[in-house]
C-alpha cells in the first residue's frame, strides 16, 4: 500500500522537476506564476511540517525534564531512607544479641531452679541413690 501512495507522489515531483528545467516559452507570466506559487505552498507546507516537528520536539522535551525531575526525586527519597534503613539494621543487631543474652539467662535461670530444686530434695527426703 505504501508503494502504490508513494507512485502519485514520484510522478508529480518528476512532472514537476521536467516542467522547472525546460526554459519558459515566451516568458509567459502565467506559467511563471504557476510556478511560483507551487513554490510558496511547498514551503508553507515545509513550514507546517516544520512547526509540527517543533512541537513533537518541544513535548518530548518537557516530557524528558519531568521524568529527569522524577527521577531526582526518586533517588533523593533513596538517599534519605538509606540512614534509615542502617538504623534499623543496627537495631536488629542490637535486637539479636539482646535475644541471645536472654536465651543463655532463661537457661542459667532454668538450669539453677532444678539444682535447687533437686537440692532441696536431697536434704528434706534423703534420697540414698543420689550419690551422697
Amino acid at each position: 500500500m505504501a508503494a502504490v501512495s508513494k507512485r502519485p507522489r514520484q510522478q508529480r515531483r518528476v512532472a514537476q522537476e521536467h516542467k522547472r528545467s525546460q526554459p519558459p516559452v515566451g516568458g509567459s507570466s502565467s506559467s511563471m506564476t504557476m510556478e511560483a506559487q507551487e513554490i510558496t505552498d511547498s514551503l508553507q507546507r515545509t513550514k507546517q511540517m516544520m512547526r509540527h516537528e517543533l512541537e513533537r520536539v518541544s513535548h518530548v522535551t518537557s516530557a524528558m525534564q519531568d521524568d529527569a525531575q522524577m527521577l531526582e526525586q526518586t533517588r533523593d527519597h533513596h538517599v534519605g531512607m538509606e540512614s534509615v534503613v542502617k538504623g534499623a539494621r543496627g537495631a536488629l543487631r542490637k535486637l539479636k544479641r539482646q535475644d541471645m543474652q536472654e536465651t543463655v539467662v532463661l537457661w542459667c535461670a532454668v538450669s539453677f531452679f532444678y539444682t535447687c530444686a533437686l537440692y532441696v530434695l536431697w536434704t528434706r527426703i534423703r534420697i540414698p541413690f543420689l550419690l551422697w
